[in-house]
Formats: C-alpha cells, sequence, structure tokens
C-alpha cells in the first residue's frame, strides 16, 4: 500500500519525465559528450539511436503511473 504523498510524488515525477523527456535526453547527450574521448557520430552515427533516449524516458514515466501492465520494449 502506498500512502498519498509517495503516489503524489510519483505522479509528479512521471508528469515531468513526460514534459521533459526531450530536454533530459539532450542534457543526457551534451554530458556524455563532455566525456567522450570520441566523437559522438562515432558513438551515435543517427538520430533514430538517440530517439531511444527520450523513447526509454517516456516509458519510465509510463511504468510509474501504471505500473507493470505490459511487458517491457526491447531495443537491442
Amino acid at each position: 500500500m502506498t500512502t498519498p504523498n509517495f503516489s503524489a510524488t510519483v505522479h509528479h515525477l512521471a508528469a515531468r519525465l513526460t514534459a521533459e523527456h526531450a530536454t533530459l535526453a539532450l542534457a543526457w547527450l551534451e554530458r556524455l559528450d563532455q566525456l567522450l574521448d570520441v566523437d559522438r557520430r562515432d558513438v551515435f552515427p543517427t538520430h533514430q539511436l538517440l530517439d531511444h533516449i527520450s523513447e526509454l524516458l517516456r516509458e519510465v514515466a509510463a511504468y510509474l503511473l501504471n505500473g507493470p501492465t505490459r511487458r517491457p520494449r526491447c531495443w537491442w
């Protein structure tokens, strides 16, 4: 059983992940770019690969809201 405060926190987190998925994915990529010694295009040659990060954040938000209602998608 979850407390109302925990439930509200989870819903707030899910809403923020949903609203900011693209911004968070870009921040992640920029941070990764700072850490890598190779060009980011060598690691992520297409936008299709990068789109998975933002999709992953939306999937996490859906999981937080709905729980394990379906089998998670795999990207590999």
